[in-house]
């Protein structure tokens, strides 16, 4: 599936929110991607491991890793 940032998205069934930021994995070590590269965009179907933040329509913040979004909406 393909996210972006603004891209509204379902995460772990549950919760639902406006991706802020992806960040891509660049070490083994670092699942998450908080050092890795932040972009605007990816297709998880390239299969690297990273985690975005989002924002749910009351303001709070959360994260997730990508394969814990279960669904996406692209404007």
């Amino acid at each position: 599936m393909k996210i972006k940032i603004g891209s509204k998205i379902s995460a772990n069934d549950f919760r639902e929110g406006t991706i802020e930021d992806i960040k891509i994995a660049t070490s083994k070590n670092d699942v998450a991607g908080e050092l890795g590269v932040d972009v605007k965009e990816y297709d998880t179907e390239l299969g690297y491991v990273g985690s975005v933040s989002y924002k749910t329509d009351e303001g709070k913040l959360y994260w997730c890793y990508f394969h814990q979004i279960s669904g996406v909406e692209n404007d």
